[in-house]
C-alpha cells in the first residue's frame, strides 16, 4: 500500500500498472460501507486505488465543510488490511490548480431530490470525480447505492463525457438496526442512532405497502409520514416516491420501477437513505 500526495506521484505509479484498476473515491471517515466498496474492486479488477479528499466544492456556506469528520489515521489503519495498491490523499490546491477548467457537464439531475435542499452539492461531486477519473484514469469505479441519485448523475456523466469507465453499483450497508452506514452518524449520540433507525423501518413500510397493491400516493405518503412523524427527534427534509429511471415525482399512481427517498435532520445532521424495486 503506497501512499502519495500528488498528482506526480500518482501518474508514476499508475504508469506501472497492468491490467483493471479499480478506484473507490472517498472523503475519508472510513465506515464498513466505504470498505465494502474496496471489497468489490478487490474482488472485480486487479489493482485498487482509493482516494481521500474532504471537496469543499460539494458544501454550501451554511453545510458542515469545516467540522465534517476527518479521522485520516484511523482511515489509513483500516485500509492496511485491505489490497490496496495506492491511496491518493491530495490537498485542494493540488486538484484546483488556478489552470483548473471546470468540466462542461450539466444534468437535470442536479435539480431535483437532493438538488432541491443542496443546490451546489452536485455540481461540485461531477468537478472532484471528474477531476480524480482523469487524474486516475481507472477501469471501473465503485459507488454506494445509499447516494442513488449521485450514482445515477455519474453514470450519466461518464456516459455523456465518454469516459472508458465501468461505474459499479454495489448494495448499502447497513448498521444492526437498519441505519444506512454513513460518516454523518458519528455526529449522533448512542440513542439518537438507535431512533434513526425509523428510516429505513418507514422505507421499508413503504415497499411493503407499494408491493400488497396500493398505489394511490396520497394515501402512501400519509401513511409514510405518520410513522416517521412518530419520532419526536427527527425532522423532515423530503419523503417522496419517484420514477426509477427519471428521478421525477409520480403525479398519482405508481408504476412498477420505482425509488423511495427520504432525507431527514437529527438535531443539525442530515441523513438519507432509500429503497427501489
Amino acid at each position: 500500500m503506497k501512499i502519495v500526495k500528488t498528482i506526480v506521484e500518482l501518474n508514476q505509479l499508475r504508469d506501472s500498472l497492468f491490467g483493471s484498476i479499480g478506484f473507490v473515491p472517498t472523503m475519508g471517515a472510513l465506515h464498513d460501507g466505504h470498505l465494502s466498496l474496496i471489497q468489490e474492486s478487490n474482488k472485480s479488477c486487479e489493482h485498487t486505488i482509493v482516494s481521500i479528499f474532504v471537496n469543499p466544492n460539494q458544501f454550501a456556506p451554511n453545510e458542515d465543510f469545516d467540522n465534517y469528520p476527518r479521522t485520516i489515521n484511523s482511515d489509513l489503519e483500516k485500509l492496511s488490511s485491505l489490497n490496496i495498491e495506492v491511496i491518493f490523499l491530495p490537498e485542494s490546491q493540488e486538484l484546483y490548480p488556478e489552470s483548473y477548467k471546470n468540466i462542461q457537464f450539466k444534468s437535470d439531475l442536479f435539480h431535483v431530490l437532493e438538488g432541491i435542499s443542496r443546490p451546489i452539492f452536485f455540481k461540485g461531486v461531477c468537478e472532484v470525480v471528474a477531476r480524480l477519473f482523469n487524474i486516475v484514469k481507472p477501469t471501473h469505479a465503485f459507488f454506494g447505492d445509499k447516494d442513488f441519485q449521485q450514482l445515477r448523475i455519474i453514470s450519466e456523466m461518464v456516459r455523456e463525457l465518454k469516459y472508458d469507465i465501468n461505474i459499479i453499483p454495489c448494495k448499502t450497508i447497513r448498521e444492526q438496526n437498519g441505519l444506512a452506514m454513513s460518516s454523518r452518524n458519528e455526529y449522533l449520540t448512542k440513542d439518537e442512532r438507535n431512533k434513526a433507525k425509523i428510516v429505513f423501518e418507514t422505507l421499508q413500510y413503504g415497499l411493503k405497502l407499494i408491493k400488497s397493491g396500493e398505489k394511490k400516493l396520497g394515501e402512501i405518503y400519509n401513511k409514510l409520514i405518520n410513522k416517521l412523524s412518530s419520532e419526536p427527534i427527527i425532522t423532515i427534509d423530503y419523503l417522496t416516491i419517484v420514477d426509477y429511471d427519471t428521478l421525477k415525482e409520480f403525479d398519482n399512481r405508481i408504476n412498477n420501477r420505482f425509488v423511495i427517498f427520504i432525507a431527514i435532520y437529527i438535531r443539525k445532521t442530515r441523513l438519507i437513505d432509500n429503497i427501489y424495486e
